[in-house]
């Protein structure tokens, strides 16, 4: 029987499909960083008033990426380019992390 604990994981894994423009979306699977509620809109408060561009953004709860999806080892400098490249991406793996964390549904 699993038994839940109220005290998460500090990071946890969930598969990001990263759009890629011309092509069909690339499954990877990104280790985030759990925040309390309370963290996480103070996150986003804290971004918008800094004007962070999205690798900096991102990289207040990205943690890595595993398997070989992406032909670079995870850095901040690889999830940088990633953002700059592919801003679409940027938003995916936003999108995934919000609902994973606080089970936040967007409609299109």
């Amino acid at each position: 029987m699993d038994i839940f604990s109220l005290d998460p994981s500090p990071t946890f894994v969930a598969p990001v499909p990263l759009p890629v423009p011309g092509g069909e979306p690339v499954v990877v699977k990104f280790r985030f960083r759990h925040k309390e509620e309370e963290e996480f809109y103070a996150m986003l408060a804290e971004s918008r008033e800094q004007k962070e561009n999205f690798g900096q953004f991102l990289a207040r709860f990205v943690d890595g990426w595993e398997g070989d999806a992406i032909n670079a080892p995870f850095s901040l400098e690889a999830l940088a380019k990633l953002c700059r490249n592919y801003p679409r991406a940027a938003q995916a793996i936003f999108r995934v992390y919000e609902a994973e964390l606080i089970g936040a549904v967007r409609k299109n």
